[in-house]
């Protein structure tokens, strides 16, 4: 049986809701807002995952996030959370997926983050056992991980400096904290998060790119038409592998036998003949080489055709893109967003690696609104009452 949330609410109480899935008969549970919840303790799901790390280091590294744990604690949601239950957990390095792309990325400073899911108290009618639901909603406070600010954004382009994307729409601030794709960024770190992609280096990087699919296409045509010459010489193996079937068949089946033999030879013929004609043609590129060709030569042309002035120029690009358009877009056009990569020398590789340089509050608004369900609006009377400036405290100088 599954549980699921399900909208009810008593006043401004906070408690979540799951429905007993799996038949028309199934019951209801009735949730215990009133019941005091549990924050327990703050512990390590991971550790030193994805990079050698000192036990001093990690140590350092671990107590920061248990002290980030505790200040999200203070918050009126958790201290004490009202029917629900707080599990904070820590994660050192985090996983490759938590490391920007930049030099020296492995030596720079550790990525990790603190994960705080949520679990409700229930109870189901004519009984009195209290159960805990699955979990619920979750927020993230990454630490030296910038990537969830884009690793989301789709790759127009890429070179040896990472991957281009759009930049999201919509950049404001909570707080006065730059917020980006529905993340709160806290740093005191001036340098810029993003530079500008100009519209010659992402030509220039698709460019690459088409002349590496162009490249691979030919390979695969070279290696068809060499698996067809191999075919037509292998003919007397065949022939040799038909008899000797034939000669199998026939004791047991000759009618069998004799049909399998008119058939295998047809086939054989009709084989030979198209791949003879084949090779007797003027050699002229795949479909697929024909297409890579295509690319290439647009993105050139594109580029050729630019000034110097709009070659330093920052790249645009809209989804809207009609075929045999233009790969950049006009900057005037409303839905053009420009193009940007991540700032390689944003962080300071010249301090301690256990220092936090920045903390990104993730996940508490993408599709994280006002709502009936209570699993949901727990989260969203934490992100509307809780001081974020209290996190700068975090951050090493």
């Amino acid at each position: 049986m599954n549980l699921r949330p399900s909208p009810l609410r008593a006043g401004a109480c906070l408690f979540a809701i799951t429905v007993l899935a799996g038949s028309a008969s199934a019951q209801k549970p009735q949730f215990l807002p009133d019941k005091v919840g549990v924050w327990k303790p703050f512990r390590m799901s991971c550790d030193r995952s994805g990079h050698a790390l000192t036990s001093e280091q990690d140590r350092i590294y671990g107590s920061k996030l248990q002290r980030l744990s505790e200040a999200i604690h203070q918050s009126q949601v958790f201290n004490p959370p009202m029917g629900i239950e707080a599990k904070p957990t820590g994660c050192v390095n985090a996983t490759m997926e938590f490391l920007d792309e930049y030099p020296g990325n492995q030596t720079g400073p550790i990525p990790g983050y603190l994960m705080v899911g949520t679990f409700s108290y229930a109870y189901y009618a004519g009984t009195t056992r209290v159960v805990v639901s699955d979990e619920g909603p979750q927020f993230f406070v990454d630490v030296n991980s910038l990537m969830r600010l884009y690793s989301s954004s789709p790759e127009i382009a890429r070179d040896d400096g990472g991957k281009m994307f759009p930049l999201a729409t919509g950049t404001k601030s909570v707080q006065g904290f730059p917020f980006y794709d529905g993340n709160i960024v806290i740093t005191k770190v001036t340098r810029p998060i993003f530079l500008p992609v100009s519209a010659e280096r992402c030509l220039q990087a698709k460019i690459g790119q088409a002349q590496i699919e162009l490249a691979k296409a030919q390979a695969e045509h070279k290696k068809q038409s060499a698996y067809d010459g191999l075919w037509l010489a292998n003919r007397d193996k065949r022939e040799r592998d038909r008899e000797r079937t034939y000669q199998q068949l026939i004791t047991v089946n000759p009618k069998g036998a004799a049909d399998y033999l008119r058939a295998s030879e047809d086939n054989e013929r009709k084989q030979e003949e198209h791949l003879q004609a084949e090779a007797n043609k003027p050699v002229t590129p795949s479909t697929a080489e024909q297409f890579r060709q295509k690319e290439l030569d647009a993105y050139q042309r594109e580029l050729a055709a630019l000034s110097p002035e709009q070659r330093n120029e920052q790249a645009w690009f809209t989804w809207k893109r009609q075929a045999g358009d233009r790969l950049l877009a006009d900057p005037t056009r409303p839905e053009a967003r420009p193009l940007v990569r991540f700032n390689p020398d944003f962080f300071d590789r010249s301090r301690p690696r256990t220092d936090i340089q920045v903390l990104i509050v993730g996940r508490l608004y993408r599709d994280l609104h006002e709502s009936d369900d209570p699993q949901y609006q727990r989260l969203v009377d934490f992100r509307r009452s809780f001081d974020f400036r209290s996190l700068v405290s975090f951050l090493d100088q």
